[in-house]
């Protein structure tokens, strides 16, 4: 009876024990589940705090976090492996999760696609779009003008280049040429009340800005108070581009206001030529004298050149402005090009504005005066 005494007290105290291990082991499992989701959790927080990390890097993460917490070095601390397998369901049910997790998150980056194959760096580069972007924007602003100029090339009958000089004086005859719709080139004066808001003004439109820099006249009379003397330095020529320069940021050329003297004088015209050649401008010659220093010096430097061939509101009177235009589209017609010069005046705006449509009619293409240069 005592004997049978010992094996029951002996039986009860190891069930005692299992009970006991049991707990352990339990409380074991429940620490390394609430590990296992608080890695879930940050590895959810640094995938949402780098949306556009690589999916792979992403999974091996978290592959990783649960090889850790249930690798083999888990499995023998829980004896090594022969639980009855309870060590491997535990093991499978939180790989099941997170492959649950994973696959949610895809759906979320797929929703987000919109269907359309574009992903969240596409929309974010939208938001803030590049500086090619920008280029590919103004050139969409340009096409309505030049297909409304263009027409058939097959009905073209001349092609006509206009220069508008002394822009930066008056805003109002400005807004007269942005308004016709055909390609201008606007020639702005620095130093001006305007000159900033031209240049600014006109370049949003799409079309080219150039410097209309005071240079020297043979007269001497009616110069600008900053202007290009054949008796300045060279250094004080190049400070005089560059502070002009500096006011027009649109620049892509520059001509000549007035300089009958200056664009004859050989040495000024190198120096002119050597600062446009670093600049990457070109040079349109607004031919005030019947001679140049300036084609030769170009040339010298690989500066792109055209020169002025018609002054047409040289005439306040708007009949004899429109006669001159007319005059530059029929030579036009007979050379192919031609290039006019007209000016930011309300009375020469007014009859661009009425003969245009005519000339256009006329099989007259509007150019830019750099399609016609001379490199």
């Amino acid at each position: 009876m005592a004997e049978r005494k010992r094996t029951l007290k002996r039986t009860s105290f190891t069930g005692k024990r299992k009970v006991v291990r049991r707990r352990k082991k339990s409380r074991g499992h429940s620490l390394l589940l609430l590990l296992f989701f608080l890695v879930v959790i940050s590895v959810a927080s640094c995938t949402v705090a780098h949306p556009f990390s690589d999916e792979k890097e992403t999974m091996v993460s978290v592959n990783t976090a649960i090889h850790h917490l249930f690798g083999e070095e888990s499995s023998e601390r829980d004896g090594k492996g022969k639980s009855g397998g309870r060590v491997e369901e535990v093991k499978k049910e939180p790989q099941s999760i997170i492959k649950e997790f994973m696959n949610r998150l895809k759906g979320g980056e797929n929703k987000g696609n919109n269907g359309d194959g574009n992903n969240i760096l596409t929309k974010r580069e939208e938001k803030n779009p590049s500086d090619t972007r920008l280029k590919a924007s103004a050139a969409k602003q340009r096409e309505p003008a030049e297909k409304k100029a263009g027409g058939n090339s097959s009905s073209v009958t001349g092609r006509l280049a206009v220069v508008i000089d002394d822009a930066g004086l008056d805003l109002e005859s400005q807004r007269i040429y942005e308004e016709i719709g055909v390609p201008l080139t606007l020639a702005v004066m620095p130093n001006k009340m305007y000159t900033s808001e031209a240049a600014a003004e006109w370049s949003r439109y799409g079309m080219p800005v150039i410097l209309h820099q005071p240079m020297e006249p043979v007269s001497g009379s009616g110069m600008e108070e900053k202007t290009i003397l054949t008796s300045m330095s060279d250094e004080a020529i190049r400070y005089m581009l560059k502070e002009s320069l500096e006011q027009i940021p649109q620049a892509v050329g520059i001509n000549n206001h007035q300089g009958s003297r200056a664009t004859t004088d050989a040495r000024v015209m190198r120096v002119v030529m050597n600062e446009l050649s670093h600049r990457g401008l070109f040079f349109f010659d607004s031919r005030t004298n019947t001679t140049t220093a300036a084609d030769s010096a170009a040339a010298s430097y690989g500066v792109p050149y055209a020169r002025n061939d018609l002054f047409v509101d040289n005439s306040a009177d708007e009949g004899e402005i429109r006669a001159m235009i007319q005059e530059g589209a029929n030579r036009a017609k007979a050379r192919g090009s031609y290039i006019i010069i007209g000016h930011c005046r309300p009375h020469t705006a007014a009859v661009f504005r009425d003969i245009v449509p005519q000339l256009q009619a006329q099989g007259i293409e509007f150019v830019y005066v750099s399609s016609l240069l001379r490199w």
